[in-house]
């Protein structure tokens, strides 16, 4: 067992021997001893080889190819890993865990659009989950400077999951790369009316207008997302306008009283340690990024 392999490996590993002595092309008993060899760091050839016998012996078993694929993106083998996964793909198309699997390969390889591809073919064959598979490839298509089609795959997330805030930030998001940010605003608005004991809408229609350059505007609407709810991400917005605006004292003050309501906060001891390694303050950066590593 897994337990075993864990705590007394060698009588694990005799186990496993004698399954093997009795039936060789135990699929099962060869993955349970690969994963053994490799906890036990093992070269990749005799992982491998192991791997290779329980794939020969049971071809169609979606569990020997997720952990081929795993052996070999561990030994730094990502196109082995995606030839795999392509083969296994090929007997069992629609099997969202070798999709997902292999949407991660494609893009450790940086085919960032083969990714975005197999993870459309992934939200096809798992409709239930279409609506997070939908926003990661969103993301995606942020990534690789597609605002267009990523507000269209948005709109796919937003029928799937109409309440969900992460696809509603996210198209509102999409919306404001496009220079649309009255439609943005809407969205931010609708937000605030839909959970309305929420900061995030104001957060949101915070970052819209701080993108348009409404430092005023920006402010304002930190201003009430804070009323609704104190977090350290908000204070570090509120904190970086007070600056643009011109307010140091304020800010100050802000980030004074903040700290001692919440000493450790990582968000806002990052934001810090960023001020001052802009500023060339080396040392208080470099003490600051330790208490959030410290975390």
């Amino acid at each position: 067992s897994l337990d075993l392999a864990r705590q007394q490996p060698k009588l694990a590993m005799s186990r496993f021997e004698a399954v093997l002595a009795k039936k060789p092309t135990h699929p099962q008993a060869l993955l349970a001893m690969a994963n053994l060899q490799r906890q036990q760091n093992a070269t990749p050839d005799i992982v491998l080889k192991l791997l290779e016998r329980a794939s020969i012996a049971a071809p169609d078993d979606v569990d020997v190819s997720l952990e081929m694929a795993d052996a070999l993106v561990a030994f730094g083998l990502l196109k082995e890993a995606d030839a795999t996964l392509q083969k296994a793909l090929k007997r069992k198309p629609r099997n969202p865990l070798l999709l997902q699997r292999s949407a991660l390969v494609q893009y450790g390889l940086g085919d960032v659009d083969r990714a975005v591809n197999t993870l459309f073919a992934l939200a096809d064959a798992d409709r239930s989950n279409a609506g997070g598979v939908y926003l990661r490839i969103a993301d995606l298509q942020m990534q690789l400077g597609k605002p267009s089609l990523a507000l269209q795959t948005l709109q796919k997330a937003l029928a799937q999951a109409p309440q969900s805030v992460p696809v509603q930030l996210a198209y509102a998001r999409a919306l404001v790369a496009l220079n649309r940010p009255s439609d943005a605003l809407f969205v931010a608005r609708k937000m605030q009316q839909l959970t309305s004991k929420s900061p995030v809408g104001y957060v949101l229609e915070g970052d819209i207008k701080g993108a348009q350059k409404d430092w005023s505007g920006a402010l304002q609407s930190y201003r009430v997302a804070l009323q609704y709810g104190e977090t350290g991400e908000t204070v570090v917005r509120l904190h970086r306008m007070l600056t643009l605006l011109g307010k140091p004292d304020e800010a100050r003050r802000l980030g004074d009283e903040w700290l001692k309501k919440s000493p450790a906060d990582g968000a806002f001891l990052r934001y810090r340690a960023d001020i001052a390694m802009a500023s060339g303050d080396v040392l208080v950066a470099s003490g600051l990024y330790q208490k959030v590593l410290a975390k």
